[in-house]
């Protein structure tokens, strides 16, 4: 490998890089953003600060379960629907 290419090599994978480091940040900036807006949205209908810290603390845990879901669904979505493909002379009554 030349020391051009290399050098070209290095630049891209920088600008890779911080295109992620910055799509990471807006994405978790926004996301925060989103999860204070319920919780004011909810402090206004309700007018109660018990249930807009109790958004503010459940919010989270629910972007990790749906998440996860978002990583697992298709996985299980895809398993069986080759189940039932192979499976295509089973009767369900």
């Amino acid at each position: 490998m030349d020391p051009d290419q290399a050098l070209y090599l290095k630049r891209a994978s920088q600008r890779q890089i911080k295109k992620a480091v910055t799509s990471d940040f807006i994405g978790s900036f926004s996301s925060s953003l989103f999860n204070f807006a319920i919780s004011l949205y909810i402090l206004k209908l309700t007018g109660s600060a018990m249930n807009f810290g109790t958004t503010l603390l459940i919010g989270p845990l629910i972007g990790i379960v749906f998440h996860h879901l978002s990583v697992t669904l298709p996985i299980i979505t895809i398993t069986s629907a080759l189940w039932f493909r192979h499976k295509s002379d089973v009767c369900f009554y």
